[in-house]
């Protein structure tokens, strides 16, 4: 990580980038908290996905239940719930998830680069893992809702 900051530095650049996403967009509170391993979310989740590649390698991922993801688009959009799309929920996700990469990314002095962002169904916490090392999983509840958000990377 030549061109990144330091491990603990790059930790707390992510968490800082992440809050300035949700609170200057979404603005409803977060409640840090410690990662449940036993969260059940066969209700259904959704993550956003982005990728960086270049002088760092690695990702970003947002997740959280489907139907606290389409309350935060209807909030994003300025839209009544029952009239949010899953193809807006998952856009939604999306974004929010590159805005947060974008602002992690600014922390960097090297050239890398942002993939588009992806967004998947997540059943079990083991499907947010990928190929690379786990950096920084934080937790939240919103409303009394949890999510996640992870930093993986080489």
């Amino acid at each position: 990580m030549s061109s990144w900051l330091a491990t603990k530095d790059l930790q707390q650049e992510f968490r800082d980038s992440f809050l300035r996403v949700w609170e200057t967009s979404v603005g409803w509170p977060l409640i840090e908290s410690e990662l449940d391993t036993n969260l059940d979310m066969s209700p259904g989740w959704v993550a956003g996905v982005v990728w960086f590649g270049g002088s760092w390698t690695g990702s970003v991922t947002l997740a959280l239940p489907n139907d606290f993801a389409s309350m935060v688009t209807a909030r994003l959009l300025d839209s009544d719930l029952a009239s949010i799309s899953e193809d807006q929920r998952n856009d939604a996700v999306k974004e929010l998830t590159n805005m947060s990469a974008g602002n992690l990314k600014s922390a960097s002095e090297g050239l890398t680069g942002l993939a588009i962002p992806g967004s998947f169904a997540v059943h079990h916490l083991r499907d947010l893992s990928n190929e690379f090392t786990q950096i920084q999983s934080l937790f939240y509840t919103c409303k009394g809702v949890p999510l996640i958000v992870e930093l993986h990377g080489l």
